[in-house]
């Protein structure tokens, strides 16, 4: 999608982003295979890859990092290794990590899955109703801190729906590795 404003553009890379080991042993129930593992590795080395083409990168979003700089680095750390390393990577070339979810938010999300275990059936709506609200949050970080001239870069659950705003060059960085491992997640036959 081509910026719509008028000036400078922004650019704003989205990398829906591999789910965490955490993630994957949570919606499978169970363990993680090698095949599975290996193919994690294999995302974030071909995703480094890829970002090193576009230069300077300035700013970066991360879905579930509430906090800019070290404390959203600390953050990210202790979630997802792998998505770390990328950012470390950024960060030490100059570029900002940027508080990009409410913690409010996420508790409550938090506590809405809490909730839809008990059974309760109108939880269901109260979480995507939270995860509309979750997801302006993020759009409106972007608006007030990505720059005209700046480059971002948002890492963000690939089922997650943000409407992101105008005057931005979107460029979307697709991988065959999330979706061969949502595939294994669902218990698919994965060619």
């Amino acid at each position: 999608m081509a910026s719509q404003g008028i000036g400078v553009e922004r650019r704003l890379i989205v990398v829906p982003r591999m789910y965490t080991e955490e993630e994957m042993i949570l919606a499978t129930g169970g363990e993680i295979s090698e095949e599975v593992k290996a193919e994690i590795e294999r995302f974030w080395l071909n995703l480094e890859e890829k970002l090193s083409k576009f230069g300077r990168i300035h700013k970066i979003y991360r879905d579930m990092v509430t906090a800019d700089g070290d404390g959203g680095a600390e953050q990210l750390s202790a979630m997802d290794p792998h998505n770390f390393r990328v950012v470390k990577s950024l960060m030490e070339k100059g570029a900002k990590l940027v508080g990009t979810e409410d913690p409010l938010l996420i508790r409550e999300a938090e506590a809405w899955v809490g909730v839809m275990a008990w059974g309760s059936p109108s939880a269901l709506e109260l979480f995507r109703d939270n995860l509309r609200d979750r997801n302006r949050y993020i759009a409106d970080r972007i608006e007030e801190t990505l720059k005209p001239g700046e480059v971002g870069v948002l890492f963000i659950d690939p089922s997650r729906d943000v409407v992101l705003p105008k005057g931005l060059e979107v460029i979307r960085i697709e991988s065959g590795s999330v979706e061969f491992v949502k595939a294994l997640m669902s218990g698919k036959k994965v060619e």
